[in-house]
């Protein structure tokens, strides 16, 4: 890579790959010029426009970081990981998240996360049977992997609704 980059400072492919491997290595703040410069490029790699997300996310700039997790979601449109975390974002946002939960459902009807955040979804539009079904969905989904507080949490969700159901 560092041949690579010095024979062709520019080249796009190079500079993502030293971006994601910044990125891996948590250097973050070394890793965001790069996504940026290649965000504005109009690269087509997803990963550099949901990685650049994920770290204005985590800088507290949502708004930011949602025309790039779209990006991200139009590069890949059958990847779920990016239609949840386009959810998950425009959830938190008070957007309406319900085309993209929707898609990230469709891709992976099994998954923990997406289920919560689709439970959350119609909890909140006072749908409490189909968040009840989603939770105790991702409540007996494989646990491989799932911390135990964050297996207590999606549990507690579930229980809330219960409660608030009785």
């Amino acid at each position: 890579l560092p041949r690579i980059l010095e024979l062709d400072p520019q080249n796009d492919q190079a500079l993502g790959f030293q971006a994601k491997m910044l990125f891996h290595e948590n250097k973050k703040k070394q890793a965001k010029p790069l996504l940026e410069k290649l965000a504005k490029t109009g690269i087509e790699d997803s990963a550099i426009y949901f990685l650049l997300a994920l770290i204005l996310i985590e800088e507290g700039d949502r708004k930011t970081a949602l025309p790039h997790l779209k990006r991200a979601t139009k590069l890949e449109p059958d990847y779920a990981l990016y239609w949840f975390r386009l959810a998950e974002n425009k959830y938190l946002m008070d957007l309406n998240p319900k085309k993209e939960i929707k898609k990230a459902y469709k891709l992976a009807p099994d998954d923990i996360w997406i289920n919560n955040l689709y439970g959350l979804y119609y909890k909140e539009k006072h749908k409490f049977k189909e968040a009840e079904k989603l939770w105790l969905q991702a409540t007996c989904s494989d646990s491989t992997g799932l911390n135990p507080r964050s297996f207590e949490r999606i549990t507690g969700e579930g229980n809330v609704l219960i409660a608030q159901k009785n």
